[in-house]
């Protein structure tokens, strides 16, 4: 049923969805965006005109041929962003975008590292850091986001992609409750306003394997686990750490979070997770310790 349901949201954009999800496999991307957001709430009723993919720096070149000669319909015109290095700070060093001529858009994005999760925790707010790969779909923020609420990651959006503010307008239309702050939110204050211990606080140290996180298999009793940690594929191998892109401070100071420094947003690392879900944790290996594959910054 899952697998399905993506496949019928990737046939207006793509002409051979099985082929699609074998390139997304071998070239380690991942669904990101509005289309991701969507597919995790099984929510029909967005008009999802953009398939966002995010591909690791070095296999950015090999997923843009892929989609290039896997379109839906003929390709109306085809820009390329961000060679000035306009979206650095969002983790991207470019983007392709293929215009279709039935208007629906496709854009493929270079993630500055080896890791194609790194630009999603960049998302302009909570509702977006999601992801969907050939085998799983994950949420970061799934408390919030089936509440219909977003914590807004005001610095990202400095240096906004392509379609950053369309989506931000298309999700406050939708009844999306986008705020900078959790304390305008209608739940009982917590000790000291950290909203940590309810999964709320912008300065709170996240990474897709911690316990606030909710991820699933398309096929979870088919799945070739020991295969997707060979070849450091998503929900396994190189994912980030992060704190969320903004301005907001925890009255807690940096006390809340004790990984990674007050003034540092994102680090990568190396998750190891084991075939059990809840038991996994962040290495915290030192740089030269890690496979090849991890990027440490």
């Amino acid at each position: 049923m899952l697998r399905h349901h993506l496949q019928v949201m990737l046939r207006p954009f793509v002409s051979r969805v099985d082929t699609f999800c074998v390139d997304l496999a071998q070239y380690r991307s991942l669904i990101g965006g509005l289309f991701a957001m969507a597919f995790f709430l099984r929510d029909n009723t967005f008009s999802i005109d953009a398939l966002e993919v995010y591909a690791p720096d070095q296999l950015y070149p090999n997923v843009v041929d892929a989609i290039a000669n896997n379109l839906r319909s003929p390709i109306e015109y085809v820009s390329v962003f961000g060679m000035d290095g306009t979206f650095k700070g969002r983790d991207v060093l470019e983007c392709t975008h293929f215009r279709l001529d039935t208007g629906l858009s496709v854009i493929v994005y270079q993630s500055s590292n080896w890791t194609a999760i790194s630009p999603i925790t960049r998302s302009p707010c909570t509702a977006l850091v999601n992801y969907v790969s050939s085998t799983s779909f994950g949420c970061a923020y799934p408390h919030m986001t089936l509440q219909r609420r977003a914590l807004l990651a005001d610095h990202a959006m400095f240096q906004p992609l392509p379609f950053d503010f369309s989506i931000m307008n298309l999700l406050t239309d939708r009844g999306f409750d986008v705020s900078w702050s959790p304390i305008r939110w209608p739940f009982p204050r917590p000790t000291r306003q950290c909203y940590a211990g309810r999964h709320m606080c912008p300065k709170q140290i996240r990474y897709f394997g911690d316990n606030m996180w909710l991820m699933d298999f398309f096929d979870p009793l088919s799945v070739d686990r020991a295969a997707l940690q060979r070849h450091y594929q998503v929900p396994y191998g190189t994912v980030v750490a992060w704190k969320l892109w903004s301005s907001y401070r925890c009255s807690m100071g940096p006390s809340c979070d004790q990984i990674i420094p007050e003034r540092l947003f994102l680090v990568d690392g190396h998750v190891v997770l084991p075939a059990l879900p809840g038991s996994n944790r962040l290495d915290r290996r030192r740089p030269h310790e890690h496979p090849p594959s991890t990027c440490i910054t």
